[in-house]
């Protein structure tokens, strides 16, 4: 139980003055909450929420507090409490805390992800990369590609239209084309040999089909390449 103010030395009769400051027992912080010092006039009437149930004021109730009763004091008396901090501060300070530890946890993915893709950029600049662009006003069918380490295949190809990237280890500045055009003409370029060719490995490589005679079934074969 909360020991009552200390009163100042008075003659008998004198009304009690109180200190303004009272120091708390070990028992009165058991409760794992935050606390707080109150005044509270018993003159006054008023009911507040806490965290662990509500406090009831009046001249002639108790106030409990950590689950001790304050002593009855006399009517008029001022008296000094030690209470939990409301439901309602305990309820913003927690939401302030939940709201600083999303930022800081969105701000932890996006830093992971961007060094993620600035990573993935890095490594896809040390591959090479192959595309096909079709120059002509023609569609193409039936495409295949030979390169050093692989061949690839496309279905179709409309005329001013280039594949999609790929990834691939090795590719000369040209190499093997063969396409049908609507008619099924079959049309080919068949490199001899790479002697004294450079070899690339990184960066973009682009071959550039242009120029079709569908007469003489020929076509010219150009390429965009790495400069390094």
């Amino acid at each position: 139980m909360i020991p009552p103010a200390r009163k100042k030395p008075g003659g008998r009769g004198r009304r009690p003055t109180f200190f303004s400051y009272h120091r708390p027992s070990a028992r009165q912080y058991d409760c794992t909450f935050a606390h707080k010092i109150c005044y509270i006039s018993s003159k006054k009437t008023r009911t507040e929420l806490f965290a662990v149930g509500t406090i009831d004021i009046t001249g002639y109730s108790e106030c409990a507090s950590n689950g001790d009763p304050l002593p009855r004091y006399a009517k008029h008396t001022t008296q000094l409490a030690i209470a939990i901090w409301p439901l309602a501060l305990i309820m913003k300070n927690t939401l302030l805390i939940l709201i600083l530890t999303t930022i800081l946890y969105s701000c932890k993915n996006d830093l992971k992800n961007q060094v993620k893709t600035d990573i993935e950029k890095t490594e896809i600049k040390k591959e090479l990369q192959f595309s096909l662009y079709n120059s002509t006003e023609f569609e193409l069918n039936n495409i295949t590609v030979g390169l050093p380490d692989t061949v690839l295949t496309y279905k179709r190809l409309e005329k001013n239209t280039h594949t999609e990237w790929t990834n691939i280890e090795s590719a000369y500045y040209y190499g093997f084309v063969r396409f049908y055009d609507k008619s099924n003409r079959k049309y080919y370029v068949q490199p001899i040999d790479y002697v004294g060719e450079k070899l690339f490995k990184k960066g973009e490589m682009k071959f550039i089909i242009k120029d079709i005679d569908t007469i003489k079934q020929i076509f010219e074969l150009d390429s965009e390449f790495p400069t390094e």
